[in-house]
């Protein structure tokens, strides 16, 4: 597995003028190589993802944002198994997502979502998710976990990586599937100008190396480190941590395929006031439905 082309996504980001009625900006997918690169609502945005069996994984994510400019909502799911049964499941999961995109709390999202794939999908199939929406006017980050890995966090100022904990434990925070009345607590997290967050798939915390040992979630903390301590302190480039971090992990796997679906999304809080506008690489669509 190669990095994909991405010479048309790195320049300018020409800027799209919203108007009235509300523009909606939609990126749902997971079932293919992807590499996308925006600027939207103060937050420079890396999505890279790739399947594992060809074209049929379980991977799902969402990002999503209207012309408010004051909301970026970010959601990554993963379907038990891999193939045509987990694609199609994960069809129904994007059907759902866009279905209730004007829902503006990661918590309330992601109950709502397990109710109804709790009705639609097949005995035994369950979903872990993650759901986040950055709150430009505040600078804040709310997130709900429903039994994915947690979010890393690069603190710019303190120059190191933290993983998002709960602030508590409770009986929140299962997969989709488990139970249809379960409930998902909301965290917030606020974001200084600089700052990264990174959400993957457990795809990444489960690659395992020629010896068969997982990288967990630890492996994933250690990985962010060694590739912010190989750059020169400033405002990096994203791209270049985001190739860096695939490929200590294909040296971990000793091999550039994974066995499992890999999904990363990058997250950076840009500095100052012309963060405000938002902005799309040159090929990605306005709007994008399954």
């Amino acid at each position: 597995m190669g990095w994909p082309d991405t010479s048309r996504r790195w320049g300018q980001h020409p800027e799209i003028q919203l108007g009235n009625p509300p523009v909606c900006i939609e990126i749902l997918g997971g079932n293919d190589a992807r590499v996308e690169a925006l600027v939207l609502s103060g937050l420079e945005i890396l999505l890279v993802a790739f399947p594992a069996s060809g074209g049929s994984g379980g991977d799902i994510y969402c990002l999503h944002s209207c012309s408010d400019r004051t909301l970026v909502k970010m959601a990554l799911v993963d379907v038990t198994g891999h193939g045509q049964r987990s694609a199609s499941v994960a069809r129904d999961i994007h059907a759902l997502f866009h279905q209730h995109e004007s829902e503006t709390s990661p918590g309330r999202l992601l109950s709502v979502v397990n109710r109804r794939f709790s009705q639609l999908a097949p005995p035994g199939v369950l979903a872990t998710s993650l759901c986040a929406a950055y709150d430009s006017r505040l600078g804040e980050l709310h997130y709900a976990y429903g039994g994915q890995p947690r979010i890393l966090s690069w603190q710019a100022r303190q120059r190191q990586w933290l993983t998002l904990e709960p602030s508590r434990d409770s009986d929140c925070g299962l997969p989709f599937g488990v139970s249809a009345s379960g409930c998902y607590e909301e965290e917030t997290r606020s974001l200084d100008p600089g700052d990264i967050v990174l959400m993957f798939s457990d795809g990444v915390s489960e690659t395992r190396n020629p010896s068969g040992a997982l990288l967990q979630r630890h492996g994933v903390l250690r990985l962010a480190e060694e590739c912010t301590n190989a750059m020169r302190a400033g405002l990096f480039p994203l791209p270049a941590l985001a190739q860096g971090f695939l490929s200590r992990l294909q040296e971990f796997r000793g091999s550039p395929s994974f066995e499992d679906d890999i999904t990363l999304l990058w997250v950076r809080r840009l500095p100052g006031t012309a963060a405000a506008t938002p902005r799309f690489g040159k090929g990605i669509p306005q709007k994008e439905k399954l």
